[in-house]
């Protein structure tokens, strides 16, 4: 029979040290609210930002197809692309070829956010990165996207792409240099 617990030991956490799950989570948590504090200024989620970087890198992109991309149910994405159009970041007009679609186009105080936000995220990653070299960093996030993928429905319409821009190239234009 096992001892009792001391309080001044530490805390044996069983079976969830081999939960790749529960790491993942731990480490979404801790990314969570450094990223917040990082952007707290800004009134800019998670989801608002990703949603700027996608409309950025996509000009034009319908609103469905970045809900898509994204895995944001299409109520929720209008509510977040209307968001996004009274703060003055985005833009959205029915293009030429499919007038019930709306496309979505950064505007140039959404650009100013992306490039705000952007610097300072790519600061919170390495802050928090800091201890992991940058091929374990890749591999990473390969591993994590592996995950991703796996867990994707299988006759999902989108498949996300990763930029063909490396990281430094979009760090140095968003920082403007």
């Amino acid at each position: 029979m096992p001892s009792p617990f001391n309080p001044d030991d530490d805390i044996d956490l069983g079976i969830l040290n081999d939960l790749v799950g529960f790491h993942i989570r731990r480490a979404s948590n801790a990314f969570l609210a450094d990223f917040n504090n990082s952007v707290a200024d800004t009134n800019m989620r998670q989801v608002l930002v990703a949603l700027l970087f996608i409309i950025d890198a996509n000009p034009g992109i319908y609103q469905g197809r970045v809900g898509e991309a994204l895995g944001i149910k299409r109520g929720n994405m209008v509510n977040l692309a209307n968001e996004l159009e009274e703060r003055g970041l985005v833009e959205r007009a029915p293009p030429a070829r499919n007038r019930r679609a709306l496309s979505l186009t950064v505007t140039d105080a959404g650009r100013a956010m992306i490039d705000l936000c952007s610097r300072r995220i790519f600061e919170h990653e390495d802050r928090l990165l800091s201890g992991i070299p940058k091929k374990e960093r890749v591999a990473l996030i390969e591993t994590l996207s592996k995950i991703t993928e796996t867990a994707r429905a299988p006759d999902s319409p989108t498949k996300s792409r990763k930029s063909k821009e490396p990281r430094a190239k979009r760090l140095e234009r968003s920082a403007g240099k």
